[in-house]
């Protein structure tokens, strides 16, 4: 069920079916954007804590606008339920929109042309990824400063349960190469 005011579910099954297949190759298991994929197009790419909040919408969608994108969409990645996408538009509200949405499964939002990518994680985190100079004004910080506050957050927080800071840790090492150099 759509309780979405701003963004658009694409109801056309063809068109969610494509949309799937299209990012079919951007991402490998369990909830990841590929290193082969990375490397390809010479993406950057950097882990952020939590949800996609007011600000790191208002990042995002600088960044996405700054490149010349006025739309996009949003297309469920789990493999065990049916694909769900929507049309959005680059702005704070349509993202806080879709995260509100879709905040308890994985989802992919991207460029109709995937030219860069956010990978939301179901309640840890998500992944910003593209050109090096869109990541960094996505994420609203340096690479450094953005890998250390996600080290810090979860990584170091031993409250967490040693198995999820092992996952996180594993996201976070596995990304250190694609940090744009900076």
């Amino acid at each position: 069920m759509n309780n979405m005011i701003l963004c658009d579910e694409i109801s056309d099954n063809t068109e969610v079916e494509r949309l799937k297949n299209i990012t079919a190759r951007m991402l490998e298991k369990p909830h990841l954007i590929s290193h082969e994929w990375i490397r390809e197009n010479n993406w950057a790419i950097i882990p952020v804590q939590y949800s996609i909040n007011a600000m790191d919408a208002e990042w995002i969608s600088e960044a996405a606008i700054g490149l010349g994108y006025e739309y996009g969409f949003a297309i469920t990645t789990e493999e065990n339920i049916q694909p769900r996408a929507f049309k959005i538009m680059w702005n704070q509200e349509y993202l806080l929109e879709i995260d509100r949405e879709l905040g308890l499964i994985n989802f992919l939002i991207a460029p109709y042309d995937l030219s860069f990518a956010i990978l939301r994680e179901c309640g840890d985190y998500f992944l910003v990824a593209g050109p090096k100079e869109f990541v960094r004004k996505a994420v609203g910080a340096s690479f450094k400063t953005t890998r250390m506050m996600f080290k810090d957050y979860y990584v170091s927080d031993e409250t967490l349960p040693s198995k999820l800071r092992g996952l996180l840790l594993d996201v976070y090492n596995q990304y250190l190469p694609y940090d744009g150099g900076n």
